[in-house]
């Protein structure tokens, strides 16, 4: 809290506060450096589209006061009007102020409903001092902190300066903290008639919206200690919404209004949008901005008739292909953004919310072509083959290697020994092992060599067909993809080929290791192994 009510009541400087109706006026108050809010019951009332006659509710009037000290930190001062009712309905309204923060309540010695203190008519009704005065010594007793304005209606409802100098008098030894004195005169004579016959030091809060061409020098020199500026924000909020709907009205267009009105990225800025975007990175888990890329070019001619007119990663196990096994584990992971790329009967690639690309040399090349037409969506990536499936926990497991510490990690099983049997080939991964480091643990090993069939005592274990790239990976990726197509060897090239390229070329690979959870779907075998498996 910048500054409390209780010390600005007691301070000999005048403060200045000014009408706020909601959050973002609220904002507007302080970033423009008012000494507190005035709560004003005429604007927040008109701001809902009703009268200023308590046709707002007491609990309607704090949800919008709990927006105004939420927005700010000055002292807020409530007209609170009469108090909505008897002592014990002010009582109520105390208790709820004090849990929303709201450090004053100014309550007038009118009759319960109120009437605006400018609306036109007769000479009004004021309670009987006896009465408000109960109302004030009920407030003190119950909530001494509470800072209480008692405002004084004599001179605005007609009943002259000797009754307001008796009500102000006794509103003064009820325990009222301070006394608001109003008129409507449009000149400060009235009120400076009533300050000379009162003549005491109890603090004074004026509301000169009538008498508005008083010089600020008076306010000081009366030892004024607050001045109101009651309703301006929503007056001046009404004008320029009326003028500008006008305007478009009349165009149907915003050309002419565009540099009139206030820029989005400023009420961005009021509303502290940046604060709760370095919220979010401070309180937030990290968002999971991998994408994916599958290569699903291939026919996958060792299926005979199965892939004659369906690519190999569409063969379905359990009415499902392959492919959609694969999207729904990056999905289930968090991985949203994936991209396919097709080659043999792309039309048969019909799959929503992922982006396709298409290898037409398909036939003649291999998958190192194929993830050079989706290069544009290599970022922070993983890379798939097409005709694997796999469990979430390898999913995770690569999504938990560390952004640019190792920059590209390839998947590998060394459990692959068990079923090898079966397979027509492997791709055996070779890594500088130390023998002291077990490679079920959280260790990464870095690549010597990828081979298909390598000598099973030289192999460290088998490449899944999953890879990872940071950001910084990809860029490698993509400088030495640039290189290689530039020098014509590209196409012919296979990504087990690529990363043993890098390694030559001293780029680090390393090696995540896992114990099984995926199925290579390579011959007839394996795919009834897989069908099997999925059942399982």
């Amino acid at each position: 809290m910048k500054n409390s009510l209780s010390k600005i009541l007691k301070s000999k400087k005048t403060s200045f506060f000014m009408e706020a109706h909601n959050g973002i006026s609220a904002k507007l108050v302080t970033e423009n450096k008012f000494d507190g809010i005035w709560a004003s019951g005429l604007t927040i009332s008109a701001s809902m589209g009703l009268r200023d006659v308590n046709e707002m509710s007491w609990s309607q009037v704090c949800d919008i006061l709990n927006y105004i000290t939420l927005s700010s930190d000055l002292p807020v001062l409530l007209d609170a009007d009469t108090g909505y009712g008897s002592f014990n309905n002010t009582i109520h309204l105390v208790k709820h102020l004090k849990r929303i923060n709201v450090q004053g309540i100014c309550i007038e010695d009118k009759i319960f409903p109120k009437k605006n203190s400018f609306f036109q008519g007769n000479k009004q009704p004021l309670e009987e001092i006896d009465i408000f005065s109960g109302k004030i010594k009920a407030i003190k007793d119950k909530f001494p902190e509470m800072q209480v304005v008692a405002r004084v209606e004599s001179l605005i409802a007609g009943w002259g300066l000797d009754e307001a100098v008796k009500r102000a008098e006794a509103y003064k030894i009820a325990g009222a903290d301070a006394i608001l004195i109003h008129s409507k005169k449009k000149d400060i004579s009235e009120i400076d008639q009533f300050l000379n016959m009162w003549n005491s030091s109890h603090p004074i809060v004026l509301v000169p919206t009538t008498y508005y061409n008083t010089d600020p020098k008076y306010f000081t020199k009366k030892k004024i200690n607050i001045v109101i500026w009651a309703n301006h924000l929503l007056r001046t909020s009404i004008s320029s919404m009326s003028d500008i709907l006008k305007i478009i009205n009349k165009e149907k267009s915003l050309k002419k209004i565009e540099n009139k009105v206030f820029p989005v990225k400023d009420i961005f800025k009021i509303t502290d949008m940046d604060k709760l975007s370095s919220d979010e990175n401070k309180y937030l888990p990290k968002k999971n901005n991998l994408n994916a890329i599958i290569l699903a070019a291939t026919q996958g001619t060792e299926f005979g008739n199965l892939t004659k007119s369906l690519p190999k990663s569409l063969i379905e196990l359990n009415n499902k292909p392959i492919l959609n096994y694969q999207i729904d584990v990056l999905n289930k992971t968090g991985i949203k953004d994936i991209s396919v790329v097709s080659g043999f009967k792309k039309e048969k690639f019909k799959i929503p919310n992922v982006k396709l690309f298409f290898n037409s040399k398909w036939k003649s090349t291999s998958s190192l072509f194929s993830l050079w037409k989706a290069k544009e969506n290599l970022a922070n990536t993983i890379i798939s083959f097409g005709d694997i499936i796999y469990s979430e926990k390898l999913i995770k497991t690569l999504s938990q290697v560390s952004q640019n510490i190792e920059d590209i990690v390839i998947l590998c099983d060394n459990s692959w020994m068990n079923d090898s049997k079966d397979r027509n080939y492997y791709t055996g991964v070779k890594c500088r092992i130390f023998k002291n480091k077990n490679i079920f643990k959280e260790n990464i090993f870095k690549v010597l060599k990828l081979k298909t069939n390598l000598n099973k005592k030289d192999a460290n274990g088998e490449f899944v067909g999953l890879l990872k790239v940071s950001t910084k990976g990809s860029l490698i990726f993509k400088k030495h993809l640039n290189h290689l197509n530039k020098s014509n060897k590209l196409k012919g090239m296979t990504l087990e080929n690529f990363i043993n390229y890098l390694i030559e070329k001293n780029e680090k690979v390393y090696a995540k290791y896992v114990d099984g959870g995926w199925l290579d779907i390579d011959n007839d075998k394996l795919l009834f192994n897989a069908e099997n498996y999925m059942n399982d």
